[in-house]
């Protein structure tokens, strides 16, 4: 989002954001909580839900000047004399649901809100095109960044926010300040960033995402948070010759990384806490590096992809980077990870038919280049070339501007048309899910087809057909996909006729998200797991869940909200192996009704567990 310092703040001061959001944090120092018991929760339930109802009835484009109100991604904000004990919870969550319920692949302008509302020392966006890296957290603009090297900056999102491109060689930042005393010693701290390390990328001596302290003597006098030496697809946290490390991690999509560091045990390996897409993921010592030591880590400038003693570098995307002085409670890292929306990243590779790389019409018999025709009745066009008529059936579904019809010749008019037998003739789009959840992903659009046909995934017939080539019909994929390469196959049956006897297939609107991949809670013990995608997700009235078993074992099936505790109970039994299917409709054990938020769907089974994350909305 490409907005100037000064006009961001303005925007955050002109919404009332930061006295309206703080909720329970409003009588701590920059993010601290401040304890609010349970029984004060409850007695907000129902306000909260009726501002909610309100909020979302009350959509509206902001008004300048106006004193009745601001608005803030549709939703209204009330100046702070108006109500505004009974709205923070209520906006907090509102403003955290319409980010979720948005697919993006980069952090959206409330995640830039939600972040601040917390009080960071540094907080980049890496949104300019030109200047230095601007620092709009607390340190303010003498912790301003300089760019070093020839880093691709302005790196457009779908998400409409920017990044900056590290090409793992000479891109680094420097910041213009030494890092304060807090940041010395043995810190306790938080940092976090949304990142992109694309799959096949490189990374050079345990290169920094954030790294500071002096370089000699080096032995714990310098903090580092980045990614393990030489290896890509792990995450590294701890001090110069010290420190923790992660399990692979899936390449290829965004990630949104926090490093809770709690300074009172005075030993380099403990203390740390690290979420990977609001979970808290397994740490090992990194036998790379000596053992446990007492960090001392001294002041010097903030630097990113780079070291103070050598170049360690990475190659990759960072959106966001923030730096607190005090540890974020798990409230506040799953707040932050929702609002980030990297819940639901777009699936990449995913075209009408048609269009080129852009998503620009193809001219007349152009080959299409995302779907292959791999299966064919009439030998005289056996593909794989899928053709983009010169002109085509009558009755067929009419030219838009984004999607035209592809076929196994090149002309399909009802006079011009080869005789082509009856049969299949099968259309494939392949979609890579490395780095993705395949549990998660969903996918939707419309076709059409001349003369009907049906949908296979991966192989297996799902349950959407067409039959007609003079409408589109919608189509839905919701299960069935898995890690890495997966075929959509367009099985279109050519009715039999005789003379010219077109067929072709229309797709149009294809549009899909999935999640990032777990990363450590993939259980790979005796007794595996697997637990689908909360649906819908964000929910009001119901929420499916689906799970598989590969073998039997005691089964346990929960809700937790972001502390924790639980919610509500739904399966506890012996369960044998093979999928199951629960429902929670949003109830509690006290058969109260849960207030609205982010909740986390936990199964457990034979020492094992796995979560999902769940909306809900009510």
């Amino acid at each position: 989002m490409a907005t100037s310092a000064t006009s961001y703040r303005q925007v955050i001061l002109g919404l009332h954001v930061h006295s309206v959001l703080q909720g329970p944090f409003e009588n701590g120092h920059r993010g601290r909580r401040h304890n609010r018991g349970e029984g004060d929760e409850d007695a907000h339930e129902d306000t909260t839900r009726s501002i909610i109802r309100q909020s979302a009835s009350r959509i509206s484009t902001p008004l300048p000047g106006s004193t009745g109100g601001s608005t803030l991604f549709g939703l209204v904000v009330m100046p702070p004399e108006e109500g505004r004990k009974d709205m923070r919870l209520a906006l907090r969550i509102a403003l955290l649901l319409s980010c979720v319920a948005s697919p993006v692949t980069a952090a959206p302008a409330v995640y830039h809100f939600t972040v601040l509302n917390d009080g960071p020392s540094l907080d980049y966006l890496f949104q300019e095109t030109t200047g230095p890296l601007v620092n709009y957290g607390s340190l303010g603009n003498a912790f301003n960044g300089t760019y070093n090297g020839t880093p691709l900056r302005g790196v457009a999102t779908p998400g409409s926010d920017l990044g900056v491109s590290f090409d793992g060689t000479d891109d680094w930042i420097e910041s213009l300040g030494s890092a304060p005393a807090q940041f010395s010693g043995n810190p306790t701290m938080s940092i976090e960033t949304i990142v992109r390390i694309p799959t096949g990328a490189t990374s050079l001596m345990w290169a920094p995402f954030l790294h500071w302290g002096t370089a000699s003597p080096q032995t714990g006098r310098s903090a580092w948070f980045g990614l393990q030496n030489n290896t890509a697809n792990q995450f590294f946290v701890g001090f110069y010759n010290s420190g923790l490390r992660t399990a692979p991690v899936p390449l290829g999509a965004w990630h949104h990384v926090v490093w809770v560091r709690n300074g009172s045990p005075n030993h380099s390996q403990q203390g740390s806490t690290l979420y990977v897409d609001g979970v808290a993921v397994p740490l090992s010592p990194d036998t790379d590096l000596l053992g446990a030591l007492t960090p001392d880590v001294t002041s010097t400038t903030f630097r990113i992809n780079r070291g103070h003693d050598l170049t360690r570098s990475f190659q990759g995307t960072m959106d966001e980077l923030a730096l607190f002085d005090f540890a974020l409670t798990p409230v506040q890292v799953a707040a932050h990870y929702a609002a980030s929306g990297l819940s639901a990243q777009v699936v990449p590779g995913l075209f009408n038919t048609g269009v080129d790389d852009a998503g620009q019409l193809l001219n007349n018999g152009a080959v299409d280049p995302h779907y292959t025709l791999v299966q064919s009745s009439d030998p005289s066009f056996p593909g794989p070339n899928a053709l983009v008529p010169l002109s085509t059936d009558g009755f067929w579904y009419g030219l838009t501007v984004g999607s035209r019809w592809i076929a196994p010749a090149a002309d399909e008019s009802f006079a011009g048309a080869p005789a082509h037998p009856g049969g299949p003739y099968t259309y494939r789009l392949l979609i890579d899910l490395s780095g993705f959840d395949p549990l998660s992903a969903h996918i939707s659009g419309s076709w059409g087809a001349d003369n009907g046909g049906q949908i296979k995934l991966n192989g297996q017939p799902t349950t959407n057909l067409c039959n007609s080539a003079s409408s589109l019909t919608s189509f839905d994929l919701t299960s069935g996909f898995g890690p890495g390469v997966n075929t959509i196959d367009f099985v279109v049956t050519n009715d039999a006729g005789g003379g010219a006897n077109p067929t072709g297939l229309r797709v149009d609107g294809i549009a899909g998200t999935a999640g990032p991949a777990l990363v450590g809670v993939v259980p790979t013990g005796a007794t595996a797991l697997a637990l689908a995608a909360p649906a819908p997700n964000p929910a009001s009235s119901s929420a499916r869940l689906g799970y598989t078993l590969v073998h039997a074992g005691r089964v346990r099936l929960s809700i937790r909200n972001v502390a924790g505790r639980t919610v509500r109970n739904l399966l506890d039994r012996d369960a044998p192996a093979g999928p199951g299917l629960a429902t929670w409709d949003g109830t509690t054990d006290r058969a109260t009704i849960a207030p609205p938020g982010v909740y986390f769907v936990v199964l457990e089974c034979e020492g094992q567990t796995v979560s999902r994350r769940l909306v809900w909305l009510r």
